[in-house]
């Protein structure tokens, strides 16, 4: 029965979505996503909690690039949801609207995405994403995942966003997941935004000069690498205060 009603999901779901044009895609997808969770979280999604999320469709083909952290494929992971450990969950990272996406199984053909306040963390090939809350963090950061760079009496993370961006091309539209990148660093209870080296050595300014002996000693450019850049610099100081 449970096999019956997945492929009965899915060619409801390939129905609509090859018999729209590309233009009114979103649409179509908005319309036929909604009607697949509710018919996903009263029959197959409510046995565990984990389970019980939207279902997610993804992006037109037509995109150049993809809109996941860094590769468009599924990785087994863990994650904290409502305060328990979820391991060997198979899952991707949407940054585009910020959502971490899972598959009920490996051999699933349906994904679902998480409410995101209810994660604490989670992570995959060896990345750790954190969830801040700008309210519950009262300061200026923005809310949602960020990827911690390094721990310590000093945190130093960053934020991956893409968009899509439109470009007309001829008689067509071109369009293409654009992405930057944000750093910041948690000292003393208060985010610094770091936008290059003269920012990173201004927040850590009590052993500045022997973080610029380090990165002149490895060679490390903040405009070239700033991800190595920072959590070198960082994990130094950190070092000096413990």
């Amino acid at each position: 029965m449970r096999n019956f009603l997945l492929c009965a999901l899915f060619s409801l779901f390939c129905s609509a979505l090859f018999a729209q044009r590309d233009s009114n895609y979103v649409t179509t997808a908005s319309a036929t996503e909604n009607l697949l969770t509710e018919l996903y979280n009263s029959r197959i999604g409510a046995a565990l909690p984990i389970n019980n999320g939207k279902l997610y469709l993804g992006y037109p083909p037509n995109i150049e690039g993809n809109a996941y952290f860094r590769y468009d494929v599924f990785q087994k992971g863990s994650l904290i949801y409502d305060g328990v450990l979820y391991e060997n969950v198979m899952m991707n990272y949407d940054v585009v609207k910020d959502l971490l996406v899972i598959k009920t199984n490996e051999n699933s053909g349906f994904s679902i995405s998480l409410f995101s306040p209810r994660i604490k963390a989670f992570s995959f090939s060896g990345l750790e994403f954190i969830y801040l809350d700008r309210d519950s963090e009262n300061n200026s950061i923005a809310t949602g995942f960020y990827l911690l760079l390094e721990k310590g009496k000093v945190t130093a993370l960053s934020k991956t966003t893409k968009i899509i961006n439109e470009e007309i091309v001829g008689m067509t539209v071109k369009r293409t997941f654009e992405e930057k990148t944000g750093y910041y660093i948690l000292k003393d209870n208060r985010y610094y935004s770091i936008y290059d080296k003269k920012d990173l050595l201004a927040a850590l300014q009590k052993h500045s000069a022997e973080i610029k002996g380090l990165l002149k000693k490895r060679h490390l450019k903040f405009k070239t690498d700033p991800q190595t850049t920072i959590a070198s610099a960082v994990n130094l100081y950190n070092e000096k205060e413990n």
